[in-house]
């Protein structure tokens, strides 16, 4: 099997267990400036409410549609 595969079957795989969340904005949200679509976790379960052991790994994807322009993304957490 070569390499292209693994990857493909480990995207598909990792894929499976990524679950849309819920999400509530924050008061201080503005939609003038970026509407969040749907938000990804994994791994995740439940819609409503996701648990997370420590120590353990989790990623959060998301879309987004910005109402500006711009050439550069810069992401902070």
């Amino acid at each position: 099997m070569g390499l292209l595969n693994i990857v493909l079957l480990a995207v598909l795989f990792t894929c499976g267990f990524a679950k849309v969340v819920n999400i509530t904005p924050c008061d201080e949200t503005n939609e003038e400036v970026c509407k969040v679509s749907e938000v990804r976790i994994t791994p995740c379960t439940q819609t409503n409410k996701c648990s997370f052991r420590k120590g353990s790994d989790a990623a959060i994807s998301f879309d987004f549609t910005p109402n500006f322009s711009t050439s550069k993304l810069k992401t902070m957490v």
